[in-house]
Parts: structure tokens; sequence; C-alpha cells
């Protein structure tokens, strides 16, 4: 599926980033490129669950999750080339960077019992996006490394919250309509009882 804000599949952005990191670290192919791909579709597959992406490029959001991968890895990412190469300003990109990273230090502050108030927007990255990205590999829906076609229907759609809201009131009015019919069986069994 196409994105509806850019007509291109975001799975084109994330093969097209990864490229040319691989072109400049000098890792044309292999498992290296393989899995930094991987990672920037799972960061971009939770920018989408936490609503990051609504109504958004995806372009920006691929480089600011490359971005942190590069610094996760310790893998050299220049910034201006990969903006300059993806077709997207650095000042949203860096917008897009702060946004996720602080996405990830609430994400790691509530998931990682090791995490403490020293995880910050300027270190996550560094420290605690390996054990991230296998959190996120095992709990986000779907695939954990979806392919260019999912990531394109990843980013349409109704948002997360709303979806999850609805879903909690469906939740909720099928917890009460089995209290009240408990209820109700319980009340009739006692006027029963008494008659």
């Amino acid at each position: 599926e196409d994105v509806p804000t850019s007509g291109v599949k975001a799975g084109r952005y994330v093969d097209r980033a990864v490229a040319l990191v691989a072109e400049v670290t000098g890792d044309s192919a292999g498992g290296r490129r393989r899995k930094l791909g991987g990672h920037v579709r799972l960061l971009v597959q939770y920018a989408r669950h936490r609503s990051l992406l609504l109504g958004r490029r995806p372009v920006p959001m691929v480089v600011a999750g490359l971005l942190c991968v590069g610094e996760a890895f310790q893998i050299p990412v220049d910034f201006n080339k990969v903006c300059e190469v993806m077709y997207c300003f650095p000042n949203t990109v860096l917008m897009r960077l702060h946004e996720l990273k602080g996405a990830l230090v609430g994400l790691a502050l509530e998931v990682l019992p090791w995490a403490s108030a020293a995880v910050t927007a300027s270190n996550v990255c560094s420290t605690q996006l390996k054990f991230l990205l296998q959190h996120l590999e095992a709990t986000l829906p779907g695939d954990s490394q979806p392919d260019s076609t999912q990531i394109g229907s990843l980013l349409s759609g109704e948002a997360p919250a709303f979806t999850r809201l609805e879903q909690e009131r469906a939740a909720r009015s099928e917890s009460v309509a089995r209290v009240v019919k408990k209820i109700s069986a319980t009340h009739q069994f006692e006027s029963e009882e008494e008659a």
C-alpha cells in the first residue's frame, strides 16, 4: 500500500537510507545491512504505534530512526549526506529525532527495570536502544520485521490511540454487561427463594 502523504512506499525509504549508510561504511552486503534495516523498520513501526507519524511524511522519521540505530551500534552516519540523499530538511529530522528519543525514554522507563532518571534523550540510544529493540521485536503487533508493503499499511489508517480507546470501551462494556447479568441472576435467585 502507498503512504497517502507521499505516494511512495516507506520501506523503500528505509532501504535507500540503509544502502547509503552501508556505502559510506563499506559494508555493501551482508547481515549488518539487513540488521540495520530491520532495526530502523522496528523504530518506524514503533513511531507509527505511538502516533508520531500521523499526518506526517515518514522520511524524516526513517532518517531519525537510522541515526538512533547508528548511534546504538556505533555505525558512522553522515547526518547532512543522509538528509541530502533522502530529500528531507535537517531541521525536520532533528525534530523527529527529538520526538523519537523522547518516546524511547518513556518506553525505557516503563519497561526496563534498571532504567532510572539517568536515562535521558541524550543517552537513550547509546545505552538502552539494544534492549528496547528486543522489547519492541517481542511486543509490537504483527511481524517483527515487516516488509515494505507492511510498512506502508502501518503508516496509514486510524491512530493507535483511537483504536486502543475503542477496544478498552468495548472491553468495559462487555465487563459491565457480565456483571449486570450476574447481579440480575443472583437477585432473581434470591427473589425466588423468598417466594
